[in-house]
């Protein structure tokens, strides 16, 4: 399989009101993270939703993981910016809920379910409920209860946005770690153009007029680490992302116009 997600020329409408049209990516095998960027209400979500198969795209054709995307499917969740967990149920009943839903006996699950909160450094908090957790806990409860159900991609919707820097900093490192030693791959929108340049083999930018730009980090591989989130390197990545997006924003507020599907 030469490349693991293609969006061909997808369009989606919300009545008359037209998101996104004529959308084209290709994702390579080599491209473990797809981080998707741009300002709020340009429609990254919305991509997440269609990715899902939550939303039918008006035009066009979605393949993620060598499946066409006709609806939901276990092989790609959602994890969800609000956590979304069930309050009345543990740390451990949540991660396992999945494997309870496929069947999974009791003992197994539960299993699987600690393993899960170990390798995520989650093993002291199975019999906690959310509410006792930090939100940079929770969504580490959200990610290892996608991670149970084996997922071929895991999609992640503002996954950062409720948590200090420090907390999305571990769980930056904790999805890096995961692409490196599990071959996962993950589908990241994100406002912050720091999130997806650490975590981001290929990014896909929107402007605030629309149009789509696609940028590429090949090195370093993963895992990465914070040696990279503070080099050079970054903030000139940084930096380049912020002259595509803005084309040369002036202190008036001038924007210059991206060609669709501009590849650097």
């Amino acid at each position: 399989m030469n490349s693991w997600l293609t969006l061909d020329d997808v369009g989606f409408s919300y009545g008359s009101n037209t998101v996104f049209n004529g959308l084209s990516v290709e994702v390579s095998a080599g491209e473990s993270i797809l981080a998707i960027v741009g300002p709020s209400g340009i429609g990254k979500s919305t991509i997440i939703k269609v990715l899902a198969g939550h939303l039918q795209p008006s035009q066009g054709e979605v393949t993620v993981c060598g499946e066409k995307v006709r609806g939901p499917a276990a092989t790609r969740p959602v994890v969800f910016q609000n956590y979304n967990l069930f309050p009345w149920k543990t740390v451990l009943d949540n991660v396992v809920f999945g494997l309870k839903c496929a069947g999974v006996a009791l003992v197994e699950r539960q299993r699987q379910g600690r393993d899960l909160l170990t390798k995520l450094r989650m093993k002291d908090t199975e019999d906690l409920l959310p509410s006792m957790l930090s939100g940079g806990m929770q969504q580490r409860v959200g990610l290892a209860r996608v991670l149970a159900v084996s997922p071929n991609c895991i999609l992640m919707d503002e996954p950062f946005s409720a948590l200090d820097n420090e907390m999305k900093e571990a769980l930056c490192i904790e999805i890096s770690n995961l692409v490196a030693k599990e071959n996962t791959r993950f589908v990241i929108v994100t406002h912050d153009l720091s999130d997806a340049v650490f975590l981001g083999n290929h990014i896909l930018a929107i402007t605030p007029s629309g149009d789509t730009v696609e940028y590429k980090i090949t090195s370093p591989t993963h895992p990465r680490t914070l040696d990279f989130r503070y080099s050079h390197e970054f903030l000139a990545h940084i930096e380049c992302l912020k002259r595509m997006l803005v084309g040369g924003e002036d202190s008036a507020g001038g924007r210059a116009k991206l060609p669709l599907g501009k590849t650097h």
